[in-house]
């Protein structure tokens, strides 16, 4: 269509033709690019996979051809491996080894979400594949293979990993000699990584020289935080970054020998102005610790819109959806290839290359999902992606939040949801008697109340209550009820409300009061059972 032609249209019969252009263009360069059935990465290496969790990484497969495609068939070898194939934001798990029959049309593309189960995997190296077969020739055959290479790694310790490290108090008197002194001399006393993006990995050495006449022992190799690491590598041996955190003496310098200190700076997380320090504990009195300054200044290399993703509050039978772009405005195009997600999960994940917009090079969007049935209780985490960049293999700056509420919600004195039930002064025939109404906000769940009891350190026979159904399935009123003198002026205990219910079985308030009568009101209705109540209609 000329150009002439298309500014004649009317408005919208110009941006259908524009639109239709941009599919046209969309669909020859994916053709053009690679015009066959492929995967959008040849493999996947190096996958950590934390041991009694689920890795979960992602690839694009990417028709390229100009004809419908069919998959057939897909297998996994190589251990604890499941697949759900990702298309138009609608998953569909696939029972390996099993025909089925799934259309790719012309020039577009699906994403296989590979999942590998280490939580019942031993430690240690492992490989494996993904194989799809389709009706389409791939280079010749019918199948087409994704070679995955992964490791299953300890969980992080507590004390290792989430607690500030220790101060190196290594005791000297066992190192210092009153012989010839030793000198500890270093090639360089910091370094200046310059201008860096966040999630990158940094990585410079320096030299150790006994510069003394006596035996130098590097008693203790001690970093500011966890995100660097160091390894020591002596005349005779290397020292692992586990063996610096958890052991002292690592090795001795003769007069004139050498040894190398590998630095390693975990990026991640960082922005800014960072200065990270690295201190080396010898036998060397007149100068230990010697102190080796990092310094470097982290930017965002993606932004993020909104920077963090809040569902606020979330009813546990509800299902709340988020979106976030992702954009790159000066860092080249990349491709989310994976994600990991704090366990237990609490949302699903889901993302698409969409089109850029001004002064940006590449684009994202990410939409989190809660999940249903979850645990009612505040819900903080980070998701971590893993990126197709030639910088960046991962990312972890996006937080999100969640508050999930039970689907019943009780009313107690115009009060939402109390934690307890204060019921102040109680009179006699005035108001010794208090409701509780408790009303189903899922209308898909059951709920239905099917006791209520109380318990306390004084005689229950005190109390008593009663459960009045106001419409089966979705509100019901408990009247707690003080039927008699107490033993003592002020009591307390807890009410216990249990109903037919997945999220919210049992509902414990604490009560408290103030007996200020003497007698029992004459009035006053004695329940069938102490202490507890059955449902009753209206």
């Amino acid at each position: 269509m000329r150009v002439a032609t298309l500014l004649r249209l009317p408005s919208l019969a110009r941006a259908a033709a524009l639109l239709a252009l941009g599919s046209l263009a969309v669909a020859a360069s994916v053709a053009q690019a690679d015009p066959t059935l492929h995967f959008g990465r040849s493999s996947w290496r190096q996958v950590a996979v934390v041991q009694g969790s689920l890795a979960t990484r992602t690839v694009a497969l990417v028709n390229g051809t100009a004809e419908l495609v069919h998959l057939t068939q897909i297998t996994a070898e190589g251990g604890a491996i499941a697949v759900t194939v990702v298309r138009d934001r609608q998953r569909f798990p696939i029972e390996l080894s099993k025909p089925f029959d799934m259309e790719i049309p012309a020039a577009t593309q699906i994403r296989l979400e590979v999942a590998i189960d280490a939580k019942g995997g031993s430690l240690g190296e492992a490989k494996g594949k993904v194989t799809v077969t389709a009706d389409a020739a791939i280079a010749g055959k019918s199948t087409l293979e994704l070679p995955i290479e992964w490791e299953v790694v300890e969980p992080p310790k507590q004390d290792e990993d989430e607690l500030p490290i220790p101060k190196a108090n290594p005791d000297w008197a066992k190192w210092t000699t009153d012989g010839p002194q030793p000198r500890l001399e270093c090639d360089r006393y910091s370094h200046d990584f310059g201008k860096v993006l966040s999630g990158e990995r940094l990585e410079t050495s320096f030299k150790l020289k006994n510069t003394g006449e006596g035996d130098l022992v590097i008693i203790k190799v001690g970093a500011q935080c966890h995100c660097t690491l160091s390894e020591l590598r002596l005349p005779d041996r290397a020292v692992s970054p586990k063996e610096l955190k958890t052991k002292e003496a690592y090795g001795t310098l003769k007069p004139g020998e050498e040894a190398t200190l590998d630095c390693k700076v975990d990026t991640a997380g960082m922005g800014g102005g960072t200065h990270k320090k690295v201190q080396i504990y010898t036998n060397d009195r007149a100068r230990s610790p010697i102190s080796i300054d990092l310094v470097l200044v982290v930017d965002n290399p993606f932004q993020f819109s909104p920077a963090s993703i809040s569902f606020g509050q979330v009813r546990s039978g509800q299902q709340v959806e988020r979106t976030v772009r992702m954009s790159s405005i000066d860092q080249g195009t990349f491709a989310i290839v994976g994600h990991d997600l704090p366990q237990p999960q609490v949302v699903d994940i889901d993302y698409k290359e969409v089109p850029t917009r001004r002064n940006e090079q590449c684009a994202w969007e990410i939409t989190l999902k809660s999940r249903d049935g979850l645990v009612c209780d505040e819900h903080i985490g980070r998701l971590k992606l893993a990126l197709d960049h030639e910088r960046i293999p991962t990312i972890d700056q996006l937080h999100y939040s969640l508050r999930v509420l039970p689907d019943v919600e009780w009313t107690i004195d115009k009060r939402k949801s109390p934690a307890k039930l204060l019921l102040g002064v109680v009179q006699p025939g005035v108001n010794d008697v208090r409701s509780l109404v408790l009303e189903n906000k899922n209308p898909t769940q059951p709920y239905k109340v099917t006791s209520a009891v109380v318990t306390s350190r004084i005689p229950v026979d005190v109390f008593a209550t009663e459960i009045v159904t106001l419409e089966e399935g979705q509100r019901y009123e408990v009247k707690f009820k003080v039927i008699k003198p107490p033993k003592t002026k002020a009591f307390a205990g807890e009410l216990e409300i249990h109903a037919e219910s997945k999220t919210l079985p049992l509902l414990k308030l604490n009560f408290s009061g103030i007996w200020s009568g003497n007698v029992l009101p004459a009035d006053s209705a004695t329940p069938a059972a102490p202490g507890g109540g059955a449902p009753k209609g209206r």
